[in-house]
């Protein structure tokens, strides 16, 4: 295999006439992909996708695309694409992430997080395709809080059986909290990172199509609470405690939900999510010594305080307390 991307790069933009283009290279995110802008002599811009095949499949990515997109959503619509060498062309959905507009225009919050409400709501009531997605499953479950306790809970202060225990222990707490959740009637596509710097603002267009949908590669099929928690509970931004309530209250009545029971579920999947990211950001800061990270992390300790502080995850405050730090 030929693992010299920049060559293989060069050779799959002169093979579809990008070869003299102007190359802006993105700011990377968290994963191993990076991204650049592609504009060409006539001044059009475009996306280009580079994803080591041996990290990542960008298979998944053209399908969720196609997914999202026979649903008339936003998704980027693919240009050129070589699967095998892990490259993508994608359209240019622009600069203005949620996150990026709404701290110049604040008072733009709940119209706009409304608005990705709405596109969630488009996914579950349009989504079908059941069979070819993987399940978020315990299986899954349980891989993503394993990340938290590789960066997080393990201590050269204990020794070697204490830190075998705890990590026993943890792994019994995290199969209880999976067993708590209850099966929701209808499952849907669950993006898995839906949050504001991945949801762009694209003005010319009206309704759930003017939110802009990127970086959902990883999609699975699993609970309507997920996304939602995963823009409401951001690590990146805090969002207002109003525009937070009539975002939860909208998607539940428009979807139909059981309040106590879609609460339930959420603060399960938040609890376990929030502590993945912790893990992550912790895995990028002491591993990576990407420093970046580490302005998110009191954040993120306060969304597992609060997830941790309700009446059916009280039990998990105790081993967080023990193993991490005194918890309000």
């Amino acid at each position: 295999m030929n693992t010299d991307r920049p060559s293989l790069k060069r050779e799959f933009l002169e093979k579809h006439n990008f070869g003299d283009c102007k190359i802006i290279e993105l700011v990377p995110d968290a994963s191993r992909r990076t991204y650049s802008r592609l504009i060409n002599k006539n001044g059009d811009s475009y996306i280009l996708m580079d994803a080591p095949p041996e990290h990542e499949s960008v298979g998944s990515f053209i399908k969720v695309t196609n997914t999202l997109r026979s649903m008339h959503l936003s998704a980027p619509e693919i240009i050129h694409f070589d699967e095998k060498e892990g490259f993508v062309m994608l359209e240019d959905l622009g600069d203005d992430s949620i996150n990026k507009f709404i701290s110049n225009n604040p008072h733009f919050e709940e119209e706009y997080y409304l608005k990705c409400v709405d596109v969630l709501s488009t996914v579950y009531q349009n989504f079908s395709e059941h069979n070819h997605y993987d399940n978020y499953d315990i299986n899954y479950f349980l891989k993503e809080g394993k990340i938290f306790a590789d960066y997080c809970i393990y201590s050269p202060s204990r020794s070697t059986t204490e830190n075998e225990e705890l990590n026993h222990e943890y792994k019994e707490l995290l199969t209880s909290l999976y067993d708590l959740i209850l099966e929701p009637t209808k499952k849907t596509l669950v993006l898995r990172d839906y949050h504001a710097d991945n949801l762009h603002i694209l003005p010319m267009r009206k309704g759930v199509n003017s939110i802009g949908l990127l970086d959902y590669q990883d999609a699975l099929v699993g609970h309507p609470c997920y996304d939602l928690m995963s823009l409401l509970e951001d690590a990146r931004r805090d969002v207002g405690a109003a525009t937070v309530h009539k975002c939860v209250d909208k998607f539940i009545s428009d979807n139909s939900f059981d309040h106590q029971d879609f609460m339930f579920a959420y603060y399960i999947w938040a609890l376990q999510r929030n502590l993945k990211i912790v893990g992550i950001f912790n895995r990028k800061v002491y591993r990576d010594g990407n420093l970046n990270y580490q302005k998110f992390l009191p954040r993120v300790w306060r969304y597992i305080i609060g997830d941790i502080n309700q009446p059916h995850l009280m039990y998990f405050k105790n081993f967080i307390e023990k193993v991490i730090q005194p918890v309000g």
